[in-house]
């Protein structure tokens, strides 16, 4: 009974954004995996520099090559905690999954709600199977560029997407604030976030 009431609460409570959110994308056909590969990913020794939003100084941790389905997505348009990750740097989330989690044959028996930079997922298969958890994420997006934001602000849920940029580390005068996640194998990726800096993007046919 908890289970429910707390969703009841957040439906509620989130409604009114959920006003805001584009329409999904059309539905896939199921069988096919609409992107198959998994995500590339090469290491820094040292962070660096690439940014300041805000006051804030981000920080390179790796390149990050990233084709995925669009699983759920929500525009954050205020900053809900005081020292987190601020809207003015990132104003959206995305929840997206590649292999498997690409293919409408696993992802029409689930659905997922983001709030609060978390995503929560109701699901009638096992999406916690290690075999899966590495095939799925909740990204916060930091936009490179003006043309970039928009990119990201036009995403929908079933697209799937191509984008190019950076795993990042948030510091506010040297003190690090926020840390991404550098494994898909950290436990609960969909708490476990990607913080990703994006500096190219592009939809792909489906």
């Amino acid at each position: 009974m908890a289970f429910y009431a707390t969703w009841l609460i957040l439906t509620i409570c989130l409604l009114p954004f959920d006003l805001f959110e584009p329409w999904s994308a059309t539905l896939p056909e199921p069988g096919v995996m609409t992107a198959p590969a998994h995500p590339v990913q090469v290491d820094f020794n040292q962070p660096e520099q690439i940014d300041e939003i805000g006051g804030h100084q981000i920080y390179a941790l790796a390149t990050y090559d990233i084709d995925a389905r669009i699983l759920s997505r929500r525009r954050y348009w205020f900053d809900w905690a005081p020292g987190w990750l601020g809207t003015s740097a990132s104003p959206i989330d995305l929840t997206v999954g590649w292999g498997q989690m690409s293919d409408t044959a696993m992802t029409q028996h689930m659905s997922v709600q983001n709030a609060f930079r978390i995503a929560m997922a109701r699901s009638a298969v096992d999406i916690f199977n290690p075999d899966i958890t590495s095939q799925y994420a909740n990204m916060h997006m930091i936009p490179g560029s003006r043309e970039v934001r928009g990119a990201l602000l036009d995403l929908r849920p079933n697209q799937t997407v191509r984008m190019s940029g950076f795993l990042v580390e948030l510091r506010d005068d040297g003190e690090l604030l926020l840390r991404s996640s550098m494994s898909r194998h950290d436990g609960d990726n969909l708490r476990d976030c990607e913080i990703m800096y994006v500096t190219e993007i592009e939809v792909l046919p489906s």
